[in-house]
């Protein structure tokens, strides 16, 4: 007798309406392999191929074949690390209609710049994100002085918009723009919620301008220094803090702080001002000292902090703790070179291995804590049990435990974990009833379901890590 082996992921695959759906969520290799299945697999899955163009990760595309590029160009919607002269020839033939989003490093190269920001103003009329960057070049201000064209960025008739621009992500890193291409930008674009200006210098050109405070802005990503000269800062400098009233978030880079009491108030008195709004603040490649200095004399009330972990310590702790009233959320940044369905490994650096007992006052101390993400930190727990968090509301956790040393080890903490969680959603279960529960699922005694048993205080918790893959639950 023959059995059918077939799985039922296969099965779904020869169902042509759902298999148009599935290739739109599978990877760029697995993709390829469907085309070679048949002709009607490859209509279906030439779209997720073609959708992102990335020339860092496809760095031969532009020695594909024209015809090929001319066949399925129209399918691109996305493009990335746009950068030399090779990536806008291969483009020519592509007969892009739709694209939505495009990223391209400018080069110093006039002829080669022209070039970009030309392919920019062709394929601008449906884009929402655009990021224009530069290598920063610390002699860059002693050269002469390259200008954003802000017409390159917005839409026109000419190249088929009927509208104002759709843009809701504009990044502009490491090069120049005058206040007034800043305002012009701004005032056209009313749909942009986040502003990347990072590294940009701005210029004044002495061309009469009326400055636009834009409504929509909610998300700046800037250094303190790219937006008001921090060393001669007085009551009568020129800052465009005013132009984002309704900042939420703010992403900010800063190596030093000004060393004068006078321009920390300025800067204080400003932000208060003008981000009425500001709850948020994101520290990335900023030291310690830094932090300290903007949690200490700058910013007040916040209630999200992220940070990158290497900068903790008893004096960030410390600062941090100044909003543990209101704090909702603190995070430290997974390394670019990991990720977190990485394989749990125990011989990991931690700059707090010393003191664990200090990121215990977080979760005791922050009544309102409800994301409380810190993924290289590994945390002893007797220690947590002691601590007696105070963080009822935690919806997210992500730490490692000391003695959920594999893989199986968390994968069974968490599964015992959401199995009663899961039957506490659906209101089997009351929301302390949780410590007999466990009992068909693992054995008092096992470490694992004390771990599990101390994640059910948390009644509201849904997404947890503890080093091994992400659970989440509905």
């Amino acid at each position: 007798m023959q059995f059918n082996k077939t799985t039922a992921a296969e099965r779904a695959l020869t169902i042509p309406d759902l298999r148009s759906m599935i290739s739109l969520y599978v990877e760029t290799e697995d993709a390829l392999n469907c085309m070679l299945v048949n002709k009607e697999w490859n209509k279906d899955f030439t779209y997720p191929v073609w959708h992102t163009i990335d020339f860092y990760t496809h760095p031969d595309f532009d020695a594909l074949d024209q015809d090929v590029i001319q066949r399925n160009g129209h399918n691109i919607r996305r493009i990335k690390n746009l950068k030399e002269m090779t990536h806008l020839n291969a483009l020519e033939c592509a007969k892009i209609s739709r694209l939505s989003s495009l990223s391209m490093w400018i080069s110093e190269d006039q002829y080669l710049q022209s070039q970009l920001y030309q392919f920019l103003r062709e394929n601008n009329a449906h884009t929402v994100q655009v990021s224009l960057m530069r290598e920063i070049d610390p002699n860059r201000y002693s050269k002469p002085v390259d200008l954003v064209p802000v017409d390159a960025i917005l839409p026109s008739v000419r190249n088929g918009s009927t509208g104002p621009s759709k843009l809701t992500y504009i990044m502009i890193y490491g090069l120049n723009m005058t206040f007034q291409s800043l305002s012009i930008l701004l005032r056209n674009c009313p749909e942009l919620q986040t502003l990347h200006l990072w590294g940009t210098r701005f210029l004044d050109d002495g061309q009469p301008y009326e400055e636009y405070a834009h409504p929509g802005v909610t998300c700046l990503f800037a250094s303190l220094r790219d937006l008001v000269n921090l060393d001669s800062a007085t009551d009568k400098t020129h800052t465009i803090f005013d132009l984002f009233p309704n900042v939420e978030t703010f992403m900010m880079r800063e190596l030093s702080m000004p060393s004068t009491e006078h321009s920390l108030r300025f800067i204080k008195a400003v932000i208060a001002s003008s981000w009425p709004r500001l709850t948020s603040v994101e520290f990335t490649s900023t030291p310690d000292f830094v932090i300290v200095e903007c949690l200490d004399n700058i910013f007040e009330n916040l209630t999200r902090i992220t940070l990158e972990y290497a900068e903790m310590g008893p004096i960030t702790m410390d600062a941090i703790m100044r909003n543990r009233e209101v704090l909702t959320s603190l995070r430290s940044y997974l390394p670019a070179t990991e990720y977190y369905e990485y394989p749990y490994f125990e011989e990991i650096y931690d700059p707090l291995a010393g003191m664990t007992w200090l990121m215990q006052m977080i979760p005791s101390q922050c009544p309102k804590l409800e994301v409380f993400n810190f993924p290289l930190h590994t945390m002893k727990f007797v220690e947590m049990q002691w601590s007696l968090w105070v963080c009822k509301d935690l919806r997210e956790l992500k730490i490692r435990i000391h003695g959920l040393d594999t893989a199986e080890k968390i994968d069974s903490t968490l599964w015992i974990w959401k199995q009663v969680q899961k039957l506490r959603l659906r209101g089997v279960l009351v929301p302390r009833s949780h410590k007999n529960a466990i009992v068909p699922w693992g054995h008092d005694w096992l470490f694992e379901s004390q771990v599990a048993r101390f994640l059910l205080e948390f009644t509201k918790l849904r997404t947890v890590w503890l080093g091994t893959s992400i659970i989440t639950l509905e």
